[in-house]
């Protein structure tokens, strides 16, 4: 537990490079989506995908935390997964690799009046949150934002240390 909580929060792992969750009804394994320019991405993996096989292994009656940790391994070594996308089934040999997860999401919109108001999405406080995050407010102060939409919708928590770090880049002062 510990060790996932160490990758979980480190900002990168070794892996394909989806997210997954467990339908409890149906007992599959569901692949939320493929992180951009990873191994999944570049295999043509999809939202919604079920997995329904690992090296041969299915995934029946398995774990979210049993799957995981049969499709993380070690950097340079391959992954067999069986899918299931629409009733057709296929399967694809993915390369692992090092992953970086991203963690601040951000774009820049317009409002009716001309304003630019930045948009920014936090998914986690991971180690890397607050380097992202502060690259990001630079970019948007310079192309003069008027103000800022922070999103911490489905953010699972993190590191303390980094949600403060991101604190104090909108707080100055005080507690």
């Amino acid at each position: 537990m510990f060790y996932q909580m160490r990758i979980d929060t480190s900002g990168e792992l070794t892996g394909v490079g989806i997210q997954i969750i467990k339908d409890n009804e149906s007992d599959s394994l569901i692949i939320v989506t493929p992180i951009e320019g990873t191994p999944a991405s570049k295999a043509g993996i999809k939202a919604r995908d079920k997995i329904i096989s690992i090296d041969n292994i299915s995934t029946k009656g398995l774990k979210i935390e049993e799957a995981i940790n049969l499709i993380r391994g070690k950097r340079g070594t391959k992954v067999n997964l069986g899918i299931s996308r629409n009733g057709d089934i296929f399967y694809k040999s993915l390369l692992r690799e090092k992953i970086e997860i991203k963690s601040v999401i951000s774009k820049i919109n317009n409002t009716k009046d001309g304003y630019l108001i930045g948009y920014i999405r936090i998914k986690q406080f991971n180690a890397n949150a607050s380097k992202e995050m502060k690259n990001t407010l630079v970019n948007f102060e310079n192309k003069e934002v008027a103000g800022y939409v922070l999103d911490l919708r489905s953010n699972p928590g993190g590191l303390l240390e980094s949600s403060i770090e991101i604190s104090r880049q909108f707080i100055d002062k005080g507690i």
